[in-house]
Formats: structure tokens, C-alpha cells, sequence
């Protein structure tokens, strides 16, 4: 029988969540659980508390699929890329005292595949991607999930993470989840979606990086919850990438906010953008019924600012799209260096830096800067400081209400 010890998280699975420390045995052993401690070796099975590896490798490279690598606190300095199994948890003892760097700076850190989960490290001094899919992850039908975790560097070129979605098939998420992230990318980015990529994110916090959050080719993210502070840039959407094509079908007056589409390469997709032959606007569909073969019927989120005639060529885009609520904007503008972007040092923040869309991407938003003054959209703002309501779209708003009643007095 193995000597009892009383141990501080990796002795029990239930330590993880945050309980009392339980009396385990030494030489105890949990089902599909591996060990890593810096008293460890790689020459070792990983399966007990008393043999332990050494790496994160040798636990990745011993994992199988519902494997849970448990890592003790210490610095772990990786041979990278370390590949991550599908359907495995990697699990520090806490984000505070377990710390991984790479060996290969420049190469990439971590590479996943479906069903993986991050919990509890800190990654730092990597120079470019830390998180990433695998580039042979062709099917996902269970998106990674990295939680809880710190990121530290100072490279230009570092991204914390990197969602492509040209990796996988036609039937793969294309997405991770990502919660309770602090990215502090000093000059480099945050997060990146590329190619019609997906993320669903919680509680994301960047910090003087260059870019906190940057979609472009059609991808689209959901961001709730989350803090852009100094940096360059917080949250930028750019581009779009070609879906389908078709023509109109009979002729359609401006102001009118219904198309029948015929002749369509493919089918339509909520928030496609649509421009048509001749028109330079970008036209978001909202709902559509198919009317039988390849012909559509697409209702629009705005009226038409042009007559369109039958046969007139339309094209259809997925464009890079980030819905944002509750996210905070602290000094966004002041730059990348903590000793002149912090507002004790003389950091001046760019509102305009704040949001950015470029080439058709959009971010839908509400926002609170360091003032407290709130935005919805880039029209309305409620300024905190005089409680008083700004922007073109409140305008417009107070216009089209308050001009009918003045009609009917002057009348």
C-alpha cells in the first residue's frame, strides 16, 4: 500500500473544481488521467502522482481520446508545435503558477484538434501562434474550448489565437469557444478569424496589443462580456468572401426592401451581404423562402436605394461579421507600451480606433468607453458626463417621429 500524502489539486479530480484538499494515496492512480510535474521524466507511464512526465508533450503524445492531462505547478519549456489529441483536457493546477513557453518561438505553440479543452495555464514569449487548429483537423463536429487562461508576449507577430475556417470539411464548426482569456499581446493580436471562421467568446480581455480582435474573409463572432484596453485597435471587421450568384427576377422599385433572386448558384444564408450589378451598397438579407428550383424570395434589413430590372446580376457574400455586447473600450488609440498608453503615464485614447470596418465587414456593438459613455452602433452614443443622447441614428429617429406632428400643427 502507498504512503498517504495530503496533495493541493492534481491528488483528486475534484481539487480542479476547487474543493477541500482529500487524502490520497502516492501510488493512487485515476482512469484515463495523466500526471506532469517537474519532479517528473518522459521515461515514465504519467499514470500516477508517483510517476509523473515530465513534459506536456510526452502527456500529449501518451493521450487518448477522453485522456485528462493534469499539470503541477512549475515552468514547462516545450518542445512546440505540441499537438493536442481530439476529445483530451489539458489542466494546470492553477493559471497563476503553471507557465509554459516554447522552445521554438517562432513556430507554432499549440495545435488542436476537435473536442480539445485549455483550462488554467499561462503561455508566454512565444512568437507566433499559440492556438490553432491542426492543419489535418478535417472534421469537427465538437469545437475546441480554451478557458480560463493568461497569454504574455511581446512580439508584433504573436496572435493568441487563430481560427481558420478553410481547415476541416464542409461539415466542420470552423469555430472554437473561447472564456475568461486575458491576451496580453503587447503589439501583436489578440484573436483572429480567417475564412469564414466561427467563435462564440466570453469574457476576452486584450491589452496593448495592435489588434484585440480582427475577423476578415466572411468570418463571424459573438463577443460578449469582454475588454479592449489601450492597444492600437480593438475590434476590427474587414471583407468579405463570395458564396453564390444569381440574377434578379422581374423588376423591383427602390425603396423596396423584397427580392425574388432565380438563377442562383447557391442558397442564401442569414446576414448574407447582397450587391447587385450597378450598386456599390452592401444589402443584408434577413429572411427568405425558396419558390422552388434554384429561385429565392430574400427580404433585406434596409430599402433599396435603386431600382433593380429583371435579369440584373446579384452577388451574394458571407462577410466578416462581429456581434459585441457589454464589451468595454479603455484607452483604445494610446498604443502598445504600458509606460505611455496607461492613463497615469499620459495615455491618449482614439475613439475612432475603437471600431473598424473595412471593405464590408461590420461590427454590430454596444460599447462603454473609460468616460462611461455608452454606444449602440456607430450612430447613438449616451454621453455619460452631460446625460444627453448624440449620433446621426438618434437623429434620424427624432426627426422621423417628431415631423409628422409638426406637419400637422403647421397644417
Amino acid at each position: 500500500m502507498g504512503r498517504l500524502v495530503k496533495d493541493s489539486t492534481i491528488a483528486a479530480q475534484n481539487l480542479i473544481s476547487g474543493d477541500s484538499p482529500v487524502l490520497t494515496e502516492l501510488n493512487s492512480q485515476f482512469s484515463n488521467t495523466l500526471y506532469v510535474a517537474k519532479n517528473g521524466s518522459d521515461s515514465n507511464d504519467g499514470k500516477s502522482l508517483a510517476t509523473p512526465f515530465l513534459t506536456i508533450k510526452a502527456a500529449f503524445a501518451a493521450a487518448t481520446s477522453g485522456t485528462s492531462i493534469r499539470v503541477a505547478s512549475g515552468t514547462y519549456v516545450e518542445d512546440n508545435p505540441l499537438t493536442q489529441p481530439a476529445n483530451t483536457a489539458l489542466m494546470g493546477e492553477d493559471l497563476r503558477t503553471v507557465f509554459i513557453e516554447p522552445s521554438n518561438p517562432t513556430s507554432d505553440f499549440f495545435l488542436m484538434y476537435g473536442g480539445t479543452y485549455v483550462w488554467g495555464v499561462t503561455v508566454r514569449n512565444y512568437q507566433g501562434v499559440c492556438w490553432r487548429y491542426h492543419p489535418s483537423a478535417t472534421t469537427v463536429y465538437v469545437s475546441p474550448y480554451i478557458q480560463n487562461i493568461t497569454s504574455s508576449t511581446t512580439s508584433s507577430n504573436a496572435t493568441c489565437v487563430l481560427i481558420d475556417g478553410s481547415i476541416g470539411s464542409s461539415t466542420s464548426t470552423k469555430g472554437m469557444i473561447l472564456g475568461f482569456m486575458t491576451m496580453l499581446n503587447k503589439g501583436g493580436t489578440g484573436v483572429k478569424l480567417i475564412n469564414q471562421a466561427y467563435s462564440q467568446a466570453v469574457n476576452i480581455y486584450t491589452l496593448f496589443a495592435n489588434v484585440g480582435l480582427k475577423l476578415e474573409s466572411g468570418s463571424f463572432m459573438t463577443l460578449n462580456g469582454s475588454d479592449c484596453s489601450a492597444g492600437n485597435y480593438g475590434i476590427w471587421a474587414d471583407g468579405k468572401t463570395q458564396l453564390y450568384t444569381g440574377t434578379v427576377q422581374g423588376n423591383v422599385q427602390s425603396g423596396n426592401s423584397s427580392v425574388t433572386l432565380a438563377n442562383m448558384s447557391s442558397f442564401p444564408r442569414t446576414n448574407n451581404g447582397l450587391i447587385f450589378a450597378g450598386d456599390t451598397n452592401l444589402y443584408f438579407t434577413s429572411t427568405f423562402a425558396n419558390l422552388g428550383g434554384n429561385v429565392w424570395n430574400v427580404n433585406v434589413t434596409s430599402r433599396f436605394g435603386n431600382a433593380y430590372s429583371n435579369g440584373t446580376a446579384v452577388t451574394g457574400y458571407a462577410v466578416s461579421t462581429v456581434s459585441a455586447s457589454a464589451h468595454t473600450m479603455e484607452y483604445v488609440g494610446a498604443g502598445t507600451d504600458p509606460t505611455t498608453a496607461l492613463p497615469q503615464y499620459g495615455g491618449i485614447p482614439i475613439p475612432e480606433n475603437e471600431i473598424i470596418q473595412t471593405n464590408g465587414g461590420r461590427v454590430n456593438f454596444t460599447t462603454t468607453d473609460q468616460k462611461g459613455d455608452f454606444r449602440i452602433g456607430p450612430g447613438l452614443t449616451i454621453v455619460r458626463s452631460t446625460g444627453t443622447i448624440e449620433g446621426d441614428d438618434f437623429n434620424r429617429s427624432l426627426f422621423a417621429v417628431m415631423t409628422p406632428y409638426i406637419l400637422s400643427i403647421e397644417g
